[in-house]
């Protein structure tokens, strides 16, 4: 399992992989930086043998007004979302196929097919991702390599604090977008991990992508308009929250985020 700076974070989840029985390799590296994943990659073809099983799901979204997109930050989110998966796919590609088989997982979003005037960069790069991914899974198919991505509905991540979670966590447009997911709840990290671990798994050995589309886990949101429609500033107790959720967005983004996990197994 690679990942870019968070140790704590990487030595908690090896340290759950291990009371599985399982062996496990903590490789400090940043996708991003392409002789350093060769060197990753190498590393653990040497430690843990042929790579028959990728999950790419480093990634780095930034909230923004499309008038402070720069071409700097449209490389940085291309980099890591869609060259850092390509670069994966092909280094490991050899070893499925001297294997007989394999399976990638790419971690899309449902920006890559919903629009959001604060995601431009990040939604072209997810759909980018998602061409990626089909075109890859029809190019690889003789070969017995299995290519799928997983778009995650809506989800809470553990990883949130009081001074990192969004606005509409607490405020009464969460209740609006709960009422649009069937489940009536937000997703676990857990369920968004079980469709990566079937996609991964021979059970899913007859599924592949094709035309483009990924897995949705959960998708509920049929497109109506930006990320927090206008209607339901009406609903929330904070004057003008639309606007104030989008810019704190901004604000929480402005920097990568601090791992970057990209696992390899």
């Amino acid at each position: 399992m690679s990942y870019r700076s968070d140790t704590a974070a990487a030595e908690e989840t090896a340290a759950l992989v291990q009371k599985l029985g399982r062996r496990v390799l903590l490789v400090q590296t940043d996708v991003g930086d392409e002789a350093a994943t060769v060197a990753a990659v190498d590393r653990i073809r040497t430690e843990l043998g042929p790579i028959t099983l990728l999950v790419n799901n480093a990634a780095y979204m930034k909230r923004q007004r499309p008038a402070d997109i720069t071409p700097r930050t449209w490389r940085a989110i291309f980099t890591i979302n869609v060259e850092a998966v390509f670069h994966l796919m092909w280094l490991v590609r050899e070893d499925m196929v001297a294997a007989g088989g394999g399976a990638i997982v790419n971690i899309s979003s449902q920006a890559g097919s919903h629009p959001d005037p604060a995601m431009i960069a990040y939604g072209a790069s997810k759909a980018a991702l998602n061409s990626l991914t089909a075109s890859a899974a029809l190019a690889f198919a003789k070969e017995k390599i299995r290519v799928n991505a997983v778009s995650p509905g809506s989800s809470a991540p553990r990883a949130w604090t009081p001074s990192t979670r969004p606005p509409w966590h607490t405020c009464s447009a969460r209740a609006h977008l709960l009422r649009q997911v069937p489940v009536g709840r937000m997703g676990e990290p857990e369920e968004i991990a079980a469709t990566v671990a079937f996609l991964l798994s021979d059970a899913a050995a007859f599924v592949t992508v094709r035309s483009g589309r990924s897995r949705a886990v959960n998708d509920h949101r049929a497109w109506n308009g930006p990320w927090l429609p206008a209607r339901a500033r009406s609903r929330c107790h904070d004057q003008s929250i639309a606007e104030e959720v989008f810019n704190s967005m901004i604000l929480s983004q402005s920097k990568p985020s601090s791992c970057r996990i990209s696992s390899v197994c």
